[in-house]
């Protein structure tokens, strides 16, 4: 099982760079917008050109310009898409009614090196000046800010091969990152929903209120203390995830890695645990109708306040039961909680909060 699980990861990963680097190349795009046209290759997201020669825009217009800054009224814009390759990408929230994007570098940017934008279907976008290019040396690193207005409820999508996206404070509508690698965090955010996707990085989400929340990470930790008022799904190849907030319904999938969870006004929590242990702490039981895990090796622990009773369907080759609920039999008071526990090698502990 162990060995199983190893070589699904070490295949996540080689996926991942290989991905990495036909992005950097121009051959393909994780989203489809960001597809652009075979020509010429060559590589400069890798600091390694032949030459120069841009194959393909991405999403950009045709009458796309190039410059440090740019910035439009956030009255005239429905979104805003950043398309970078290394560049590290912060987004932080203003008193100005302007949305702004910048370049900084501790070096001189010149050339290739600059950043392209333009307008493409409401949405302000803007892209790496080396998106999709090959060229020799070494890239000058260089750091993007976007400037949101406060209550702006703008849509919000990053993509970056590598480099580290922060996003602090500012409300928006739909938010998804993706990154092939590099670390992700959201702190001080209100958005509709939050979708985060990275190869190799952690995500830590703070602060946040949301509808729901999907992050995904092939190799890293998940850490989120947000309110959601419906789903929160978490997932992670290899690496601890933790959550702590509200939520009406919890995921979490980890092939190695433990699952921690502090929760309030559950409905359902669905855990999906190869090796490691798993805790999920109810702080109302109120709403609480069913939790669900599957562990193959690690022990279980479910924290809950008194409620008006739950019935245990627990199975184990290897692993006792801890309960410190008055029981008769399976039940607990009336049963109209179902706690379902499928475990191979590891204890069940259904403790009182």
């Amino acid at each position: 099982m162990a060995r199983r699980i190893l070589t699904i990861v070490l295949i996540v990963i080689i996926i991942a760079l290989v991905a990495v680097m036909l992005w950097g190349m121009g051959i393909w795009s994780p989203t489809p917008e960001l597809a652009r046209e075979n020509t010429w290759l060559g590589i400069n997201n890798w600091g390694i050109s032949c030459n120069g020669a841009v194959f393909g825009t991405g999403p950009l217009p045709n009458d796309a310009e190039q410059g440090l800054e740019v910035e439009k009224p956030v009255a005239e814009i429905n979104g805003v898409l950043l398309s970078f390759a290394h560049e590290r990408i912060e987004v932080v929230e203003t008193d100005s009614n302007m949305v702004r994007i910048e370049q900084t570098s501790d070096q001189q940017l010149s050339g290739d090196y600059i950043m392209r934008y333009g307008m493409l279907d409401g949405r302000l976008v803007a892209q790496s000046g080396t998106y999709g290019h090959m060229n020799a040396g070494v890239s000058p690193g260089s750091k993007i800010t976007l400037y949101v207005p406060k209550g702006s409820n703008l849509s919000l999508n990053i993509d970056t091969a590598s480099g580290r996206v922060a996003v602090n404070g500012g409300a928006y509508g739909n938010m998804e990152i993706d990154t092939a690698s590099g670390e992700v965090s959201v702190e001080s955010v209100t958005a509709k929903n939050v979708k985060i996707d990275t190869a190799s990085g952690g995500v830590m989400v703070d602060k946040t209120d949301c509808s729901s929340i999907y992050v995904s990470v092939a190799s890293g930790n998940i850490n989120v203390s947000a309110n959601a008022t419906g789903i929160v799904e978490l997932d992670s190849a290899s690496g601890e995830v933790t959550f702590k907030g509200t939520a009406e319904a919890f995921e979490a999938d980890t092939a190695s890695g433990s699952v921690n969870a502090e929760i309030g006004g559950l409905r359902t929590a669905a855990v999906d645990s190869a090796s490691g242990s798993v805790r999920i702490a109810c702080t109302d039981a109120d709403t609480l109708r069913e939790i669900d895990v599957d562990t193959a090796s690690g022990e279980v622990t479910i924290e809950l306040p008194e409620n008006d009773g739950f019935e245990v369907d627990y199975d184990t080759a290897s692993g006792g039961l801890r309960n410190e609920f008055e029981m008769v039999g399976d039940l607990h008071k009336n049963g109209g909680i179902d706690i379902s526990v499928d475990t191979v090698s590891g204890g069940l502990n259904i403790l009182k909060k």
